[in-house]
Parts: structure tokens; C-alpha cells; sequence
């Protein structure tokens, strides 16, 4: 079987709001508002291991909305040794507000 673009296919899966997670005890949990497309169920299901390895080595959000930064990622994730910020790391990791909020102050007024 030919090896699958995961970066490409976890970024079509952010495209259809899926949301793909590791569960603390490593396993791929797959949710969705809408039915998932039949050539992305089939790549999610033929590509368990890669797609795990992928989230592991870069931060996501567990199922209990906790920003999760792997010890392996890349170095400019870890904002705590001089990486980019947290609130960027949820936004390019398209955190839902509900997690940004737990994790990064909201600023309300507007700028003029």
C-alpha cells in the first residue's frame, strides 16, 4: 500500500472538522458533527499508526481539551524555551475557542 501524505490528510480532516485526538491511554479517537467522508474514513482507519505517530510529535488537544506539547516536537512549539507563543500554537493547531480560553487571556476591547 502506498504511503499516505499524513500532513495532507490531517489537514483535510481540519478542512471537514474532524477532530483527531490520542486518548491518554494512545489510542485515536475520531469525532465529527457530520458523517466522515468515505475516502477519509479509509484513510483514517488504514493509517492508525502514522496518524498517531504524527499527533504524538506535534502538540494537539486530548479529549479532555488539554493542550498536550509532545517532548519530541519541534522546538519552536516549546514556548517555555523560547518558542513562539501558546496562543500561536493553538491557533495553528485550530484549537476551538473553548480551549484557547482555558489557556491564553482574552482580550475584548477593540483596537482603533
Amino acid at each position: 500500500m502506498e504511503r499516505p501524505n499524513i500532513a495532507q490528510l490531517l489537514s483535510d480532516c481540519q478542512e471537514q472538522e474532524i477532530q483527531l485526538s490520542v486518548t491518554p491511554i494512545g489510542k485515536l479517537k475520531v469525532s465529527a458533527s457530520a458523517p466522515i467522508p468515505e475516502a477519509i474514513d479509509i484513510q483514517l482507519s488504514s493509517h492508525k499508526a502514522a496518524i498517531l505517530e504524527a499527533l504524538c510529535s506535534s502538540p494537539f488537544i486530548n479529549d479532555r481539551g488539554e493542550l498536550i506539547i509532545p517532548t519530541n516536537c519541534h522546538p519552536r512549539f516549546r514556548w517555555w524555551n523560547g518558542g513562539q507563543s501558546i496562543r500561536e500554537t493553538l491557533r495553528e493547531i485550530g484549537a476551538p475557542p473553548e480551549v484557547v480560553a482555558r489557556y491564553v487571556e482574552t482580550d475584548l476591547s477593540i483596537e482603533q
